[in-house]
């Protein structure tokens, strides 16, 4: 898991400007960098990134436990799930709003 990102959207909202409307969307990241998990917020257009402290992690079969919960104000537990590429959070009652996606691409895919 070491070298990776994983993001989920959390919000989207549209400003109106002079020169029309901003979409802004804000992320939460999960980067997997020499053995610990550095969780932060990324919101785009701006690049603004906050970043929270490294917290240990556990990867065994295809489960990664963590050693705290992350500090954010959505309670994604202690505990993900990978799936098809993705992380998913493992809340008890096995629903989750949230999918951690291993690139942005999905979000800002377009139909042709």
């Amino acid at each position: 898991m070491n070298n990776k990102k994983f993001y989920a959207q959390i919000n989207h909202r549209c400003r109106a400007t002079t020169n029309g409307a901003i979409d802004i969307y804000t992320f939460l990241v999960l980067e997997f960098k020499n053995n610990k998990i550095y969780p932060s917020s990324l919101t785009i257009p701006s690049k603004q990134q906050s970043v929270k402290d490294p917290v240990n992690y556990k990867f065994e079969n295809k489960i990664v436990y963590l050693a705290k919960p992350l500090d954010f104000k959505e309670d994604l537990g202690s505990v993900f799930t990978f799936i098809n590429g993705n992380l998913i959070p493992k809340k008890k009652q096995n629903e989750s709003k949230f999918v951690f996606r291993p690139s942005l691409d999905p979000y800002f895919k377009r139909n042709k």
